[in-house]
């Protein structure tokens, strides 16, 4: 009788990542000023809350602070690391420290791409190119920000990673992504305006991250899946599986300029 066979092969490859500390005073700076514009951007949702006599915008903001979740899990996939020694930490998970700046950062980032969408689509539908226009802004911003932080080591990509021009910037194919989940978290719930009457409203806090999760990961999956495999040492894969995930991305906003620039949607106040 033949036995089962057993396979002990490892199939996944997870590099280690490397033991970094963070950088002070940089780490206090970040915190003070990610921490002052996420502010800001909640103070703004509560301009246009009480604009439009909805919490929806606040909602909004709510959502995008949620949308830290994201974070340990494209962290630890895509082989990004925030140095944990010195960290002033929000919270850890999937084996990556997650500091306040972070979740600060999400809060702005995520909160303005929600709430300017969210100006133009309060009376109906959003026009496209303003979409487009709005997810552009959003993918030069991550490409720029990301500098100086990437060459301080506020945070650390390693290991081999598709479009990664220079090793002084963050690849490319973040900035696609980041902003892509930013487009379908607020594409969702403009497609469920019409059911978010009264208590359900609350719903938008879930939303916003469950459109960050599957935006990410709904485009970025051929990235993870050749970084996180044999398939990373061929040069030639792990760029095809860049510029698919950023296809993809590109795809995923175009999905939702179709969603949001349909006239179903009106906003229940």
């Amino acid at each position: 009788m033949n036995q089962p066979t057993t396979h002990n092969t490892l199939l996944v490859n997870f590099p280690v990542p490397p033991d970094a500390a963070m950088p002070e005073p940089l780490q206090t700076i970040m915190f003070w000023l990610t921490g002052t514009l996420a502010a800001a951007v909640f103070c703004y949702s509560l301009v246009l809350a009480r604009r439009h006599a909805s919490v929806i915008p606040v909602f909004l903001v709510l959502g995008a602070a949620v949308a830290i979740v994201l974070e340990p899990i494209v962290g630890f996939l895509g082989h990004v690391v925030h140095p944990p020694t010195g960290s002033i930490e929000m919270f850890a998970a999937v084996n990556r420290v997650i500091p306040w700046h972070m979740g600060f950062a999400y809060i702005a980032a995520f909160g303005m791409v929600y709430l300017v969408i969210f100006a133009r689509m309060v009376d109906g539908p959003v026009d496209k190119r303003f979409v487009w226009a709005t997810y552009a802004v959003s993918v030069a911003a991550y490409i720029l920000v990301e500098i100086y932080p990437v060459q301080a080591g506020l945070w650390v990509y390693y290991d081999d990673q598709p479009l990664w021009l220079w090793r002084g910037m963050a690849p490319l194919t973040w900035a696609f992504l980041n902003s892509a989940s930013e487009i379908l978290g607020v594409m969702l719930v403009y497609l469920m305006l019409p059911l978010l009457t009264g208590w359900r409203q609350i719903l938008i806090v879930t939303l916003c991250p469950m459109g960050a999760l599957m935006g990410h990961l709904g485009s970025g999956w051929p990235m993870y899946s050749v970084m996180n495999s044999s398939a990373a040492s061929s040069a030639l894969l792990l760029q095809a599986s860049g510029l698919l995930s950023v296809a993809l991305a590109i795809v995923v906003v175009w999905m939702s300029t179709e969603v949001l620039s349909r006239p179903h949607a009106t906003m229940q106040r």
